[in-house]
């Protein structure tokens, strides 16, 4: 099973067969970890949503188009669970449990003061993430965190090109706003 695609997998996940998502889990679950984390600030939430998305997954499994790319179509379906998540109730992340993306490798060893500022700044770019339309944050999230390109955030969203590079647009100006405090005018 490891040798065949995402999309065949799913062909056969629409089947029945339980042999084909523990292979997909294992492809995505870095990936698909890191964008449900930096969605929602908070490992615990990270992991309910990641097993959530999975479920999903296997329940959407028949009606999922084999057309499309695999992986776009995975990342729409945990931003969506995200925004519902962030619709649903207000979170507060305890102290002890910090915020932002996943942990980063370091070539060299940063000081201290640049680590306070790398998380001071990951944690004023997902509160920055939160404060937006979940529209917005979701065009937002799958261009630039997940890296998908126009096209197949197109394909992915089921909304024309012009409608992604508008929403990514006034994404980041809202982001910037967000994330400088300037009036956002749109």
């Amino acid at each position: 099973m490891e040798s065949l695609s995402d999309e065949v997998l799913m062909g056969h996940l629409a089947l029945g067969s339980a042999e084909a998502l523990p292979v997909l889990i294992a492809r995505h679950r870095t990936r698909l970890f890191a964008l449900l984390l930096r969605a929602t600030g908070r490992r615990s939430d990270a992991e309910d949503l990641f097993q959530e998305t999975w479920l999903r997954v296997g329940r959407q499994a028949q009606r999922y188009d084999p057309s499309r790319p695999f992986g776009p179509w995975l990342a729409t379906v945990a931003s969506r669970l995200a925004i519902d998540f962030a619709r649903v109730g207000a979170r507060h992340a305890p102290a002890d449990e910090p915020e932002g993306g996943a942990p980063e490798v370091a070539t060299s060893k940063p000081t201290p003061e640049a680590l306070v500022a790398q998380a001071q700044s990951r944690a004023e770019v997902a509160e920055a993430l939160k404060s937006l339309p979940p529209h917005l944050r979701e065009a937002v999230l799958l261009r630039y965190f997940d890296e998908l390109d126009e096209q197949s955030m197109a394909q992915s969203l089921n909304i024309p090109k012009g409608t992604v590079k508008s929403r990514l647009h006034h994404g980041l100006k809202a982001l910037r706003a967000a994330l400088t405090g300037e009036p956002h005018d749109d």
